[in-house]
């Protein structure tokens, strides 16, 4: 979806707001004369089109507004049943959209049309940014002052996919992460998996300090250089240190991490600067998941602003502040993109009057919702999976349940909705790419998405022929339209059980708010979800589908810092009469 543009001037400022998911990135663009675009781009960073057959040359079509972008040298990808083909793109007529390709033999065989995806070798934000002001993704040369939230540090935790980390802890806790703190999500199961820990490696630092500041055991630096000597530099990205009682004492910790850097290491996040707080376990987390993360969220940013260019970053917490660029720790993003939301239903409700609402974002990867009286709420504590993490965040509750959720039958033939979810890549069945049935492809094949409107192509018969085989498999003779309304039915059920999470489960009764919905998703749902909670009324606002980059313009630059006292209260009482 994006506004068509007229190619503006580039040495103008732009003001861009971007929220990156797991399947769309949003982006709310204005111009410095005052006008705005809308994008919604895949997170993969691919234009999606349809490829049309013209004698030795190819047309593109696009379901939306044609991107005004030189696709000379981009690889144009087609999904086979051997797999993915491509071809480079040698020139583009952007007036006629016909594109000249490299000979290949698989040109030939393709069906005309056909859905293509187009590769720019860019990064979603980029594209968003270049759709939107009319630049090169390539070489941007306009000026921006860009905001972004992002889900890519959540998903990285939550996938694993994380750098490899060296733990430095105080001698004797070299399991304190393993041990963690014996909670059992299951308290029934028999079988318990070992967490997966987030370090590679352990080293211990001969050191001790006991809460009063006394030193116990001076520190040892030569035995720790040695320690340290054996490790294999070149398997390791980050470090993170975390001391007990570094956070009240952080003289050690800062002195171990010159230590570090003195013996080679670099990207160094130490649990006391990151906290405040006591808590050991949580502080060790929380440096642990920052250097895990440093790699994915600094490359992430490193991408969307290259030398040279006039990009200014400011990234959106998980407490809902804006934060400039080289302030920014990996760990605040990672409920970044749903506190934009959460700012952006704040707007909402201040903007029509309302007290108390309920914000249902639902995207392609999940469903977050967010209970607003008057102000976002702030929790003290950031939950990621298993982890609990010393970070202030907006008080959300999040279900795997969105647009790209996978909806199977199981060996006992009971319908299951999530919490595995297709992505962007393939995403769901009717993008043509392979993917699985999903909530996206059910609302299409029962009539309540028009792919006529839709952003991307769509392919209904992939959607039909992976229902289809769904239902052959487990030998289910139920009715179609049955199954498809019974997947609708169970997603609409998760969903409605996150927004008693954050209202009838805490005192607050969801029939004394209002509903306010968005995400690609979010209206499909809503009043299904409201019916069942008793919610009379849903707000439907002007950028629902963006509202999350939206937000991030009603966001402020501030910066949040605490502070432990670890005093009695009497005694601080009497200094502040004082």
């Amino acid at each position: 979806m994006t506004d068509r543009p007229v190619r503006p001037s580039c040495d103008a400022p732009w003001t861009v707001s971007i929220d990156t998911g797991g399947t769309f990135t949003d982006c709310l663009a204005r111009s410095p004369e005052g006008g705005s675009r809308r994008i919604k781009v895949l997170s993969s960073g691919r234009l999606r089109a349809i490829l049309h057959r013209d004698g030795t040359s190819h047309r593109l079509e696009w379901r939306s507004p044609r991107p005004m972008l030189d696709l000379t040298g981009a690889r144009l990808l087609v999904l086979l049943p051997e797999g993915e083909v491509g071809s480079t793109i040698v020139s583009h007529d952007a007036d006629r959209d016909e594109v000249r390709l490299l000979p290949a033999a698989w040109l030939d065989a393709i069906v005309d049309p056909r859905i293509v995806e187009i590769d720019l070798g860019v990064g979603a934000p980029r594209l968003a940014i270049a759709l939107a002001t009319g630049c090169d993704p390539r070489r941007i040369d306009a000026e921006v002052d860009l905001r972004i939230a992002t889900t890519r540090g959540t998903n990285a935790l939550l996938e694993h996919r994380v750098g490899r980390t060296l733990l430095v802890v105080t001698e004797g806790f070299a399991d304190l992460l393993r041990i963690g703190d014996q909670t059992r999500p299951d308290l029934f199961a028999l079988s318990i998996p070992d967490r997966v820990p987030l370090h590679a490696a352990v080293v211990e630092v001969p050191w001790r300090v006991d809460a009063s500041g006394t030193e116990v055991r001076p520190l040892d630096e030569d035995l720790l250089r040695r320690r340290l000597r054996a490790i294999d530099q070149d398997q390791i990205e980050a470090v993170a240190v975390s001391l007990v009682h570094g956070a009240r004492h952080p003289a050690t910790e800062a002195r171990v991490a010159e230590v570090l850097r003195e013996e080679g290491f670099r990207r160094i996040s130490c649990g006391g600067t990151l906290s405040s707080r006591p808590g050991y376990l949580e502080r060790t987390t929380a440096a642990t998941a920052n250097a895990a993360l440093d790699r994915e969220i600094r490359d992430f940013l490193a991408e969307i602003s290259r030398p040279g260019e006039r990009i200014s970053v400011r990234v959106m917490t998980s407490a809902g502040a804006l934060v400039e660029r080289s302030r920014f720790e990996p760990i605040e993003s990672l409920l970044s993109g749903p506190a934009a939301g959460a700012v952006g239903v704040a707007a909402v409700a201040r903007s029509l009057g309302r007290s108390r609402v309920i914000g249902f974002d639902m995207g392609g990867t999940s469903t977050d919702v967010v209970r607003v009286a008057g102000r976002v709420p702030i929790s003290g504590r950031t939950v990621v999976g298993h982890l609990t993490l010393a970070s202030a965040c907006v008080g959300i509750e999040t279900v795997a349940a969105g647009g790209g959720s996978i909806c199977a039958v199981d060996a006992e033939g009971r319908l299951r909705v999530g919490p595995e979810s297709a992505g962007a890549e393939p995403g769901p069945a009717c993008y043509g790419r392979g993917g699985p049935l999903t909530i996206t492809d059910v609302n299409l094949l029962l009539g309540r998405v028009d792919p006529r409107r839709f952003g991307v192509p769509l392919d209904v018969a992939a959607a039909e022929r992976v229902l289809d085989r769904i239902l052959a498999s487990r030998g289910d003779a139920r009715d179609r339209l049955e199954v498809l309304e019974s997947f609708l039915a169970i997603a609409d059920e998760r969903m409605a059980g996150a927004i008693e999470s954050v209202s009838s489960r805490q005192g607050f009764a969801p029939s004394d708010h209002a509903l306010v919905a968005f995400g690609g998703a979010g209206g499909q749902h809503a009043t299904a979800i409201a019916e069942r909670l008793g919610i009379e009324e849903v707000i439907l606002p002007l950028d629902a589908g963006i509202l999350s980059a939206a937000g991030l313009c009603h966001a402020r630059l501030e910066r949040r810092r605490e502070q432990s006292i670890l005093e009695p209260l009497d005694h601080f009482a009497s200094r502040g009469e004082e």
